[in-house]
């Protein structure tokens, strides 16, 4: 009764004669799972969710029956039967197709969407929202614009404070760089000159964005100062990724306890009212430290090795995530290299470089 229940009453004979139809040329395998309710003209359908049988000669069938086993397909398990009699039946005016091909059209539609669900919920997890927090006693407004783009680079900037006694001279250069990055002013008064207050205010302000802000993923923590390093401790043990940035000067344990460190002396910007370094000197910078990556090589080596133990590739990402877990502070930049991958590729001696696709990169260590 279930085929006869997916027709209107007025074809009951014909779907009877379907259903002794395929119960004859396939009673082994014939089967039909689940059901879906629809109305046709006020008459309650049952529609088959899935039917699994094959494909037979139909010559004892009238038309009006082979059409009716045609809608059947529309629910069969496999796809291309499915999309091979659908063409046949757009061409076929009856209305007991009308429901059939809704519903197809409609698992397509609910497919699609999942799909879609599944890759919206995937790029939400893995765009980081960051909250960066600036110490204004000990960074430098010059260097703003270059660490916006940095870190932007990991996900969505969601708040931008720094933190400072405004009222003072010495944040006089902050004025016109504030509004133009659109970064939040946060006032804390130097009542004493043995505390640091901005420290101390910037450490309760994280702290409680982690309780107001808990969708914030990543804090970013602007300062050469050693003194956020149980923060950024705390901060990790809640889960959130840590990004430090500060000066080559700034004291190793800050560096190693956050998930990754950027150094911005390796910065070559320009300033408004400044001149560009010199075209000799930028070589200097690129190509002096060249010549020390030599001693880098074991942890690259390492990063790559560590990854093909849990895959059969390396893929580039995953393996500039391992070189990060064990040096925060690494920068291709630092080395006179671009990115990561112009950096594999010049190690040419020590690597093999892989493209896949548009801009995939597998790494593979040389034997």
């Amino acid at each position: 009764m279930i085929i006869q229940s997916a027709f209107s009453s007025y074809l009951q004979k014909d779907a009877t004669k379907i259903a002794d139809f395929l119960q004859q040329n396939d009673p082994k395998d014939f089967k039909i799972i689940g059901k879906e309710v629809v109305y046709l003209n006020e008459e309650a359908l049952e529609l088959p969710q899935r039917v699994y049988f094959g494909e037979y000669n139909t010559q004892s069938l009238t038309l009006v029956q082979e059409q009716m086993l045609n809608c059947l397909y529309l629910c069969h398990c496999n796809g291309h039967l499915r999309e091979h009699y659908l063409r046949e039946l757009l061409i076929v005016k009856k209305d007991f197709t009308l429901p059939f091909i809704a519903k197809l059209f409609g698992d397509y539609v609910i497919e699609i969407l999942e799909v879609l669900q599944k890759i919206y919920i995937v790029m939400e997890t893995n765009q980081k929202r960051i909250a960066i927090l600036i110490d204004a006693d000990n960074a430098q407004p010059s260097t703003i614009s270059k660490i916006i783009e940095e870190v932007e680079t990991y996900g969505k900037i969601l708040i931008r404070w720094a933190f400072g006694d405004w009222t003072t001279s010495q944040l006089r250069g902050w004025k016109d760089t504030l509004p133009v990055f659109s970064i939040k002013p946060i006032q804390s008064f130097a009542h004493a000159k043995e505390k640091n207050s901005t420290d101390i205010t910037l450490v309760i302000n994280a702290m409680n964005l982690i309780h107001t802000h808990p969708h914030i993923t990543t804090f970013c923590i602007v300062s050469s100062d050693s003194d956020f390093t149980e923060l950024v401790t705390e901060l990790r043990e809640r889960d959130k990724f840590v990004i430090g940035i500060g000066k080559h000067q700034t004291p190793e344990a800050f560096v190693k306890v956050c998930n990754v460190f950027i150094f911005t002396d390796d910065f070559i910007y320009s300033i408004e009212g400044k001149k560009h370094i010199s075209v000799e000197k930028k070589k200097e910078i690129i190509n002096a430290p060249e010549k020390g990556i030599s001693s880098l090589i074991p942890l690259l080596q390492n990063a790559v090795k560590r990854e093909l133990q849990e895959r059969e590739k390396a893929q580039l990402s995953q393996v500039v995530q391992r070189i990060l877990a064990k040096k925060p502070s690494f920068k291709p930049k630092t080395y006179g290299y671009t990115n990561y991958i112009n950096m594999f590729k010049a190690l040419n001696a020590y690597f093999e470089t892989e493209k896949v696709g548009g801009n995939q990169y597998f790494i593979k260590i040389k034997q």
